[in-house]
């Protein structure tokens, strides 16, 4: 997967260029959430203990810790936080 950028960005050769090599254009969530559909479905027929444990990693993501990944997101420069 790879989001474009500007062609005037210098910064967005690299997300372009997959692009052009055939990685899936994100343009917004739903496009992530049907490619990661699949894998969650087979999280959720393995076994009782597979499903508890995936179940386990998605309840340690905060609320506040998916703001912080949207707030990184976005068309600025962003230093190292």
């Amino acid at each position: 997967m790879a989001i474009p950028g500007s062609p005037l960005d210098p910064r967005s050769r690299g997300c372009n260029q997959l692009i052009r090599e055939g990685e899936t254009l994100v343009q917004n969530a739903s496009v992530i959430a049907e490619l990661i559909r699949p894998l969650y479905e087979h999280m959720q027929s393995s076994t009782i203990n597979d499903a508890a444990r995936a179940k386990r990693m998605a309840d340690d993501v905060s609320i506040a810790e998916c703001s912080a990944v949207i707030d990184l997101l976005g068309m600025t420069c962003v230093s190292g936080r």
